[in-house]
């Protein structure tokens, strides 16, 4: 078990950055998830090229995001049974040589269709472990204390990524062609090996687990045993279906637009980023976390995107920073509250289950936001999904202080009386 990192100027600002397994693991983050959106970006482009059909584009995002939702559970077991740190060193690794050997191919004229679907297939197998164990490894490489900053900064670094990776991305596609892409993911995910080799095993934070405690249901049992932690999971689950599916509703909403379709989503999408952007730096400052806080972020989450509905220009400018501004708030908030509730020795699995609600809530929101716009129209659905995300929040407050389950649990670590 290390000990507490020291304080001075950069753990003033960002306390998080004070342990240094964190620097590494944060700095290589942000090259990794620029690279990773550009990837992203680039076998989306490639596979639009090869087939000419958007529904393969989707085809390939399914196979991306698709394992995650099925065996999710199964990966967060496998996160919680082994060292997290040797699983990211494996899947990274892994991760490197397929986006090389991608590149390679797409490069040399040899990525055909179904080439590029494996490839998306494999990225998919692979994050099942990947991104359980990215979430958890933050209490292992921080301490339960400063886990609400990591939290945050990762958020900030995500977002940065999202930023940077398609422009980057564009700019290789038009330039050099999308295989470069690849090969920049690939370098990335090799840099990810490095960083987390040069991490130091005895400054982790890693608590002791008991092998008879890997099964899956061990997970939902943690979620059960915590009536705060499941409210927020659920709570994620419902918001992720109702208010998080801006790509349908913005790409309506610019088509509706005074301006250029394509630069107005465009616009749309950078405002929502730059919001988001600022709630992660401001949350990782300040990295106070309580389930108020999670429930409050939500309901006015809601109240913005209502308020998106109206037919003003400086209102939506407004309303996208704000949106973009409480969606990460809610999003980071819920985050570090499920991962400091839980016991380490569970903490993948509960992490997987909240990731399944959340993608899986996205998968099914945005055909739902389409037809509320087909039936319904572009405002009505905008206005729909602010109010689904209010009424969510607002219910879960009121039987949550209905009294009904304990606020705390005896089960969560040191510091277990989380703030309501």
């Amino acid at each position: 078990m290390a000990d507490r990192p020291r304080t001075g100027r950069v753990a003033a600002v960002f306390p998080a950055l004070a342990v240094r397994n964190y620097r590494w693991f944060v700095a290589c983050n942000l090259v990794g998830n620029s690279a990773t959106w550009m990837q992203r970006v680039a076998l989306d482009w490639a596979v639009l090229e090869a087939s000419g059909s958007a529904v393969l584009v989707g085809i390939a995002t399914m196979l991306q995001f698709g394992p995650l939702l099925v065996f999710g559970l199964l990966g967060g077991a496998v996160v919680d049974r082994f060292s997290r740190r040797s699983l990211l060193v494996l899947t990274q690794g892994i991760a490197s040589a397929l986006s090389v050997v991608l590149g390679i191919l797409h490069l040399s004229g040899a990525a055909t269709l179904p080439v590029l679907l494996v490839a998306s297939a494999a990225r998919g197998l692979l994050t099942v472990v990947d991104n359980p164990a990215r979430h958890a490894i933050v209490g292992d490489l921080v301490g339960r204390d400063l886990m609400p900053a990591a939290i945050s900064l990762n958020a900030s670094v995500f977002q940065l990524g999202r930023l940077i990776g398609p422009v980057l991305s564009g700019a290789a596609i038009a330039s050099i062609g999308a295989g470069w892409s690849f090969v920049a993911n690939g370098v990335a995910c090799a840099l990810m090996v490095i960083g987390l080799l040069r991490s130091r095993p005895d400054e982790m934070f890693e608590e002791p687990r008991s092998a008879s405690d890997d099964g899956i249901g061990q997970g939902l049992a943690t979620v059960r045993a915590i009536p705060l932690v499941g409210w927020t999971i659920m709570l994620v689950g419902i918001v992720s279906v109702s208010a998080l599916n801006l790509p349908v509703l913005l790409t309506s909403l610019a088509r509706e637009s005074p301006g250029t379709g394509a630069l107005d989503y465009g616009l749309f999408t950078t405002l929502c980023a730059v919001g988001a952007l600022i709630g992660a730096v401001l949350l990782a400052h300040r990295p106070f976390v309580s389930f108020t806080r999670v429930v409050g972020a939500a309901a006015v989450l809601g109240v913005v995107q209502t308020l998106l509905a109206l037919p003003d220009q400086l209102v939506t400018a407004a309303c996208l920073v704000g949106v973009g501004f409480f969606g990460q708030t809610f999003l980071t908030s819920s985050n570090a509250f499920v991962q400091r509730s839980v016991p380490s020795a569970t903490r993948g699995r509960v992490m997987a289950l909240y990731l399944m609600l959340l993608l899986g809530g996205q998968a099914l929101g945005g055909p739902l936001a389409g037809l509320v716009v087909e039936h319904l129209g572009l405002r009505q659905a905008i206005a729909a999904s602010g109010l689904a995300a209010l009424t969510a929040a607002l219910a879960t407050a009121m039987v949550v202080r209905s009294g009904r389950g304990p606020v705390v649990s005896e089960d969560t670590g040191p510091r277990s009386a989380v703030e309501r």
